[in-house]
């Protein structure tokens, strides 16, 4: 395996260092989910990821003690214009059992059906994902948003309506502009494929935005739990539930969240439990922040990146774009299995010619539910203690199974058919013996994250 001398990693972490001081001047956001602080910038997003203005914004619930301030609150732009906390405070300052109703007073759309939507999304989800509310101030909902993503500058979270819609009516008034990191690690010899599998079969059902299909709100449901319990872990990171109560109401939103950093769920994993491998942490900066590769990581095969990525501690490799998403991963992965028994499975592959097929894709090496592996279980454990705020969560972790390892040199397009008596599961390993549809979904492939 190609890896870094340490030279070049100096010279790449000095490099990254520099350029983080000098974004840290102009901009506090976040991209993909993550967060960021002055001094601290997690990575730099497209000012149109989020509404620019308040024009189009509303309050769901027009006649809620914030419905003026929070269409005002969602766009700041700069740390002196982030909002008080006695403007719009956490949730969780105001209420440790939040109601949907409570929820819904804190949200914003720029079309009344996305409200409408979420509130019956709500409905449906278990009513144990409330209290995760109580670390955000504002859930945005507008259809510019792509990716969605949390904020420290204003603590709330932007959802993409892709993940709302049920009607092509609806479908039509949302921005159908790619995620910018569509093409993020292209040059690189591997690729990196994602999904949650059910009952032997994807979870759910892709619908692109550019289709004429509907959908049902069943169909919904699991992928905006996904992205929820995702978005949510970043709100619960800077502003741990243990914290909300004591948290002064006086200071701006992002001054509470810079104020201990030492006391971020992130912050505490990364210095008790870290991501060890410098290699995988400057692939990370590839696949998701758009960093042009080096010569040993253009050089890096599917295998070699799967090897590596074996013996350390991460559930997905979206974890070494920064620690917040390390948080955000496992925090997501852990509660699909726990409420909704959904397996997740990572794979790195080759980068084909055609990548319209997904026979094309041939793995070289992958891994079905990563957090069964005891070193990945212990830091998951300790992520959700945190943003549960409970010293006990056996019975979450309780969930996990075993990892098994996916047979290599067999395509993507396949689905597991575990039998937990046969000689391949013995052994650890996935049998896959039935082909999915021959055309790749788009959704597999990185960056198909929040």
């Amino acid at each position: 395996m190609n890896i870094l001398s340490l030279p070049q990693r100096m010279s790449r972490e000095l490099v990254s260092l520099l350029l983080a001081l000098i974004v840290s001047i102009f901009l506090s956001g976040c991209g993909g989910g993550g967060g960021s602080s002055a001094g601290e910038v997690d990575s730099v997003i497209p000012r149109d990821n989020v509404p620019s203005n308040t024009t189009g914004l509303s309050a769901v619930v027009a006649n809620s003690s914030y419905a003026d301030d929070l269409p005002t609150c969602a766009v700041v732009d700069s740390s002196a214009d982030s909002c008080s906390l006695q403007t719009v405070p956490l949730l969780g300052m105001e209420t440790d059992s939040p109601t949907i109703d409570d929820v819904m007073s804190r949200v914003v759309v720029s079309h009344a059906w996305m409200g409408v939507r979420f509130r019956e999304a709500l409905e449906q989800l278990p009513a144990e994902m409330l209290p995760l509310f109580k670390s955000i101030t504002i859930i945005a909902i507008a259809d510019n948003i792509r990716p969605s993503s949390y904020r420290t500058l204003t603590g709330a979270i932007y959802l993409d309506p892709n993940r709302l819609w049920l009607s092509n009516a609806e479908k039509d008034t949302i921005d159908k502009t790619p995620d910018y990191r569509s093409d993020f690690g292209s040059e690189l010899q591997f690729v990196s494929l994602w999904r949650y599998i059910k009952d032997g079969d994807y979870a759910w059902e892709r619908f692109p935005l550019d289709g004429t299909e509907t959908r049902a709100l069943d169909d919904i449901i699991w992928p905006l739990a996904a992205l929820l319990f995702h978005e949510l872990a970043h709100a619960g990171d800077f502003f741990p539930p243990a914290d909300i109560g004591f948290i002064d109401p006086d200071q701006s939103v992002v001054d509470a969240a810079q104020e201990q950093p030492d006391r971020r769920v992130s912050s505490r994993l990364t210095d008790q439990q870290p991501l060890n491998s410098d290699l995988l942490k400057g692939v990370g900066l590839v696949l998701f922040r758009g960093h042009n590769a080096d010569s040993d990581e253009l050089a890096l095969t599917a295998e070699q990146v799967g090897q590596e990525f074996e013996i350390d501690g991460a559930n997905d490799d979206y974890s070494y774009s920064s620690k917040f998403e390390d948080v955000a991963m496992l925090f997501e992965e852990v509660m699909m299995k726990y409420y909704f028994d959904i397996d997740r499975e990572l794979a790195y592959t080759n980068q084909p010619e055609d990548p319209e097929l997904c026979n094309n894709f041939i793995i070289g090496w992958g891994s079905r539910h990563r957090t069964g592996i005891p070193l990945v279980k212990s830091r998951a454990e300790l992520v959700v203690q945190q943003l549960l705020n409970r010293d006990d969560v056996s019975e979450y972790i309780a969930v996990l199974p075993d990892a098994l390892l996916m047979n290599n040199q067999e395509p993507w397009c396949t689905v597991q058919q575990l039998d937990p008596d046969s000689e391949a599961a013995l052994d650890g390993r996935v049998s896959r013996p039935q082909l999915l549809p021959t055309r790749m979904r788009p959704d597999d492939l990185n960056p198909g994250y929040h």
